[in-house]
């Protein structure tokens, strides 16, 4: 049995590979991300038997209707430029078939295809190929069980790799803040605590996902650098508390596909609808670095800062006791809708 380093290794292989347009195989089954067909490669893609994979949220924007598994839809091998186009469609443009013309498919191999897209934060969306060709004898191998499985490995792998005091403009009252950075064995992306005053006694905790648009450039079209800021001042006056800062862009999207969500959501849908318009689940983040990270703290329970009584929930699941929400809502013109779609289709408390 391969240990956890070994796995943590052949999955960021196959995600190189992926993100560079090559094939993966994956089990007995090949793939490449269909953000890499273009009219140069598809003439020789279009041999090979194709099958573009594609989430149930994604197949109801794009016939009308609701579905339980995902979908299997064969692209036809003639006229190279337009089905080119309709790939490309399919897997993030407007269009609307008429047609189902494709099984729904529920088997472990297209459900780990997808999650490796997800891991290489790109489009959750695959094209299945015959494996009788040149393409699939170089592809890397991995397993499908190991894929569904490799967020809980590395999360299990977070350590403390550096920390140092921090002075921050919100925190006139406590003198103590440090910051600390995690990383999981596999050199991805680092996790940080912002440790605010005296956290030994159920201390106000937050969980915050990064936002580079809101954090960093204050975005008003969000709430998540009001509240990251908005949180650092009430911890301060309450003495303690510590920050989560999860490094796990547009509800856990990545950055480039929540761009893409933005901009669909200038074509008039919410926050909620651009995100499975462009086959996402509404929350694919995972709180399991939030509660490892508690765990190494030494924190067994808090109060936690947020809206989102899902998120309690969730990380009361990983072992961490919730003795109290505490609301931050930060709202105005701008972010007005983005705030009512959370609270009327993701529980918020607003």
């Amino acid at each position: 049995m391969k240990n956890s380093q070994a796995i943590i290794i052949e999955i960021d292989r196959a995600v190189f590979e992926l993100r560079r347009g090559r094939v993966v195989q994956i089990d007995e089954q090949f793939f490449i991300h269909p953000e890499y067909v273009h009219e140069g490669n598809w003439a020789g893609l279009a041999k090979l038997a194709p099958r573009l994979i594609i989430t149930a949220k994604r197949a109801e924007a794009i016939f009308g209707k609701k579905f339980s598994e995902n979908l299997a839809i064969t692209i036809s091998k003639k006229n190279v430029q337009e089905n080119s186009l309709l790939i490309s469609l399919i897997i993030s443009g407007y269009v609307k078939l008429e047609e189902v013309g494709a099984p729904t498919i529920s088997d472990n191999q297209a459900d780990a295809a997808l999650q490796l897209a997800r891991i290489a934060e790109l489009l959750p969306t695959m094209l299945q190929i015959s494996g009788k060709n040149m393409l699939a004898k170089s592809a890397i191998k991995v397993r499908a069980d190991d894929i569904l499985n490799y967020k809980n490995i590395v999360n299990e792998t977070l350590e403390l790799v550096a920390e140092t005091p921090l002075k921050l403009k919100d925190t006139s009252n406590v003198k103590d803040v440090r910051i600390k950075a995690f990383r999981p064995q596999n050199g991805g992306s680092e996790h940080l605590a912002i440790v605010i005053g005296d956290i030994s006694n159920e201390p106000l905790i937050r969980v915050h996902s990064s936002c580079y648009t809101g954090d960093l450039l204050g975005s008003l079209a969000c709430d998540c650098g009001d509240q990251l800021r908005e949180c650092i001042r009430l911890m301060d006056a309450e003495g303690g508390g510590v920050i989560v800062y999860l490094i796990q862009e547009g509800r856990g999207i990545g950055l480039i596909n929540k761009l893409r969500a933005y901009a669909l959501q200038t074509e008039g849908l919410d926050t909620v609808e651009a995100n499975e318009f462009l086959g996402f689940d509404d929350e694919e983040r995972a709180f399991e670095p939030a509660a490892k990270i508690l765990q190494i703290l030494g924190i067994k329970s808090g109060r936690l800062v947020t809206n989102n009584p899902r998120k309690a929930t969730d990380l009361e699941a990983l072992g961490i006791k919730i003795s109290g929400l505490v609301p931050l809502l930060v709202t105005h013109e701008h972010n007005h809708n983005y705030v009512a779609t959370k609270g009327k289709k993701s529980g918020h408390l607003v």
